[in-house]
């Protein structure tokens, strides 16, 4: 990447797919650019977003040139800077920023792995070196030895529940639930999943927790009971019945065929069940 950006040319087409991400990334992730000036009609912000017709060297110096840049994002505070200069504080901030960003870590290991530069076992070896799995586990002396290859070992940490949906931070990784007394409304219990130690947020706040909360996929700091803008589901059902009934429209003993697909709107309105099924 330093390489690129001190004295590359490359147009963005022609690069590999890791280092095409890595270069997006600079540009998507880091703050550099002042979203409310770019200008996305721009035919250069085009040639670099849609077509990659041109390196990033090339973007960002243009940028510097239409004032794009946020200078206040860049390590000196002199008021009159070369567009030379203003790139080299680019060059340094970029370099200081992607040493220390858990996501750009993130991109480079999904690359690592595709590229099969550590194996399998290495990465499973990983929940143990981070303190995710105890390292007295069985399992971890059969993973070793190679009676039991990764993939295997992956599935019997999820089905344990070892491994929570809320680490996958894959779909569904997510849930919440209200109880409520019937007749009165009143809350029983509410609950988001995934949750957080909110003890270790309190006092002295551990901010290397609060740090991999904020970044955690799986978005635990988002009350899903209270903030989720949720379709209610089959929930509803009794009520659209008792609304029929009350109007006149159904009786205790209609029934209507559900052949997959409501067609009373445009466009049509698909079943779960794309064959439909009887009500």
């Amino acid at each position: 990447m330093r390489d690129e950006l001190t004295g590359g040319s490359t147009i963005y087409k022609e690069l590999p797919k890791e280092m095409q991400a890595y270069e997006s990334f600079i540009v998507d992730k880091l703050g550099l650019l002042a979203e409310t000036a770019v200008s996305t009609t721009d035919e250069t912000y085009k040639s670099w977003q849609n077509n990659g017709d041109i390196s990033l060297k090339e973007f960002l110096m243009y940028a510097i040139k239409m004032n794009w840049i946020d200078l206040d994002a860049l390590p000196s505070k002199e008021d009159y800077l070369t567009s030379e200069e203003v790139y080299q504080g680019m060059i340094e901030e970029i370099n200081r920023q992607l040493e220390a960003n858990n996501a750009f870590d993130r991109s480079i290991m999904t690359f690592i792995l595709l590229d099969d530069t550590v194996s399998g076992i290495e990465v499973c070896s990983l929940l143990y070196e981070q303190s995710i799995l105890p390292v007295d586990d069985s399992d971890y002396e059969t993973l070793q030895n190679g009676n039991m290859g990764p993939y295997e070992f992956l599935k019997i940490k999820i089905k344990k529940l070892e491994l929570t949906p809320a680490q996958l931070a894959l779909d569904p990784y997510s849930g919440s639930a209200v109880v409520i007394e019937a007749k009165t409304g009143k809350v029983l219990a509410c609950v988001t999943y995934p949750g957080y130690d909110n003890n270790r947020l309190a006092n002295v706040m551990d901010d290397q927790y609060y740090y991999q909360l904020y970044q955690d996929l799986s978005a635990p700091f988002y009350n899903r009971a209270t903030q989720q803008l949720t379709a209610p589901g089959s929930t509803f059902k009794p009520i659209t019945v008792i609304a029929g009934m009350e109007e006149g429209v159904i009786k205790s003993g209609t029934s209507k065929y559900c052949d997959g697909t409501f067609d009373q709107v445009f466009p049509a309105l698909n079943c779960w069940n794309s064959l439909g099924m009887v009500k």
